[in-house]
């Protein structure tokens, strides 16, 4: 959770560790393993105005859904259906080389 507050607020590390008073280090660590003690949890939530709560259960939020379009290649010149012959033929090439 503190990881995603941090990228949401768009603060710098060094910053952020510099308001919960740790060494960016260990903010590194704690972003990771999300292990907070008590003091730390109590500035985050100060820094990040949330509640201490939500580094135990999570925050509710509601990420974009994402259809099939927006996370597919685009669709570029470069491509095409191919025909079974084409396939064999290109494999063929492959194999040759």
């Amino acid at each position: 959770m503190l990881l995603i507050l941090i990228h949401r607020s768009g603060m710098r590390d060094k910053g952020v560790a510099q308001y919960l008073k740790i060494h960016p280090g260990h903010l590194s660590k704690i972003k990771k393993d999300e292990v907070l003690s008590a003091k730390v949890k109590a500035a985050a939530a100060e820094l990040f105005g949330v509640d201490v709560s939500v580094f135990e259960s999570g925050m509710d939020y509601a990420l974009p859904d994402l259809g099939a379009s927006e996370v597919s290649e685009p669709k570029g010149k470069y491509e095409r259906e191919l025909s079974r012959e084409d396939l064999i033929s290109i494999i063929g090439k492959l194999v040759k080389q």
